[in-house]
């Protein structure tokens, strides 16, 4: 587990002192890896909501000219003017107004509070859960061990 491999188990059952040992070795291996999975998940996260506000940006962009243009067209109409150049024209701001609702809906995405993974501090937070365990497991001796050279982790902490 110390090198990274966090889906490491041990075997070994039994209600005496070492099979509880066991257990909330094997609790703690699975939260560790749990906290894993959902910092890639906010990574990930963190990747979608850059690309929402890049996206929404753009599209908007697009859109504010042609909507602007064809209400232009559609207020300039002449009494000579086709049926179909308004029909053209409401169809048109109909349809722009349609991809701004969606704009914002993905931009909606994008205003999730802001992800920010940081340095932590893996001993500190094997000591967190070694403390949360002694509290569930009080007839369990524990021992911890800081390790000097820890692998490179980043996350954010959940309360």
């Amino acid at each position: 587990m110390a090198s990274g491999n966090l889906a490491v188990r041990l075997e070994g059952e039994g209600g005496d002192e070492v099979g509880q040992a066991v257990a909330a070795f094997n609790r703690t291996a699975r939260e560790l890896e749990e906290s894993r999975e959902r910092l890639v998940w906010l990574t990930r996260l963190e990747g979608w909501q850059a690309l929402a506000r890049k996206m929404a940006h753009e599209v908007k962009n697009s859109l504010t000219p042609i909507r602007l243009t064809m209400e232009e067209v559609a207020a300039r109409r002449g009494a000579g003017e086709t049926a179909f150049l308004e029909q053209a024209a409401q169809i048109v701001v109909d349809e722009v107004a349609t991809l701004e609702r969606r704009v914002r809906a993905f931009s909606d995405l994008a205003a999730e509070p802001p992800v920010h993974p940081a340095a932590l501090d893996i001993n500190a937070l094997v000591a967190d859960r070694v403390a949360l365990s002694k509290t569930a497991n009080p007839d369990v001796v524990y021992s911890v061990r800081p390790a000097h050279e820890l692998p490179c982790a980043r996350g954010t902490r959940t309360s």
